[in-house]
């Protein structure tokens, strides 16, 4: 239990008595028996760092020089190597990125991979799309995605090497094997668990804009030349399918403004 002050109302006595929360207020003082008055002390609160806001959060410690005033230790010097130069170019470069695509709605495209045998969408008993060797994409559109990001995935899965060579070894794409596509948009892969039992699907893009980018991403697979099925937007659909392997790959384009560890 909370152990709280109190002050006596009379001799001025002050104690301390251990309480459950119902308890408290009530609280008689131990040398005359009168009535109390509970203590109320300020809350306190630690600052760190050498600001409020601006400089808590820097990676640069703060010293204190010989007149007193304060130097950061991440500072610029007076010139830059040309390395360094190069790898600050970079790093404002996608930082403008993500401030021109606005902080509230950076997200990016989604999709999961599956290698497939043979795989079919259909809606209302009437099979819409269906391919043999292959892949089945399921791909979500999030808000602030872009064309750059139907690019990359694109790119991504028409030349990602999950097929087997003669020897067995991941070495092929499914443009090498000459297989086909079934591309199914698949809004719940923007599902957030974090809170409660029920997922958020907040972060996906609304419909006027995740449609045209799910068109966007199929012509350019279709420009490659493969056969490409897909399901019907906003409807409710049954997909059947084979996965071979299994091999199933989760692909997000926010991969693209990641470097490779080691890289």
């Amino acid at each position: 239990m909370p152990l709280y002050d109190y002050e006596c109302l009379t001799c001025g006595h002050r104690f301390e008595v251990r309480q459950r929360v119902i308890e408290v207020g009530n609280a008689p003082c131990p040398t005359c028996a009168s009535d109390s008055r509970r203590i109320f002390h300020s809350v306190p609160i630690l600052f760190k760092g050498s600001g409020f806001y601006s400089t808590d959060y820097r990676k640069g410690q703060v010293s204190s020089s010989s007149n007193g005033k304060e130097e950061s230790s991440d500072s610029k010097p007076e010139s830059t190597p040309k390395s360094e130069s190069s790898s600050s170019d970079k790093s404002s470069e996608k930082s403008a990125d993500k401030v021109a695509s606005g902080s509230d709605s950076y997200r990016l495209l989604k999709a999961l991979l599956q290698r497939v045998s043979r795989a079919a969408v259909s809606v209302d008993g009437k099979i819409l799309g269906s391919i043999g060797t292959g892949l089945a994409l399921f791909l979500c559109v999030e808000q602030g995605d872009a064309k750059e990001d139907a690019d990359y995935l694109k790119e991504k899965c028409l030349n990602l090497r999950i097929f087997p060579d003669e020897a067995g070894k991941f070495d092929r794409s499914v443009v090498d094997v000459g297989g086909a596509l079934l591309v199914v948009s698949q809004f719940t892969l923007a599902a957030d668990t974090r809170k409660g039992r029920r997922p958020s699907f907040v972060r996906a893009a609304p419909p006027e804009i995740a449609e045209p980018m799910v068109d966007c991403f199929v012509a350019g697979c279709r420009a490659s030349g493969l056969i490409v099925e897909t399901g019907r937007f906003r409807a409710y659909m049954q997909v059947e399918l084979c996965n071979d392997g299994p091999v199933t790959i989760w692909l997000d384009s926010r991969d693209r403004l990641t470097p490779r560890r080691g890289g």
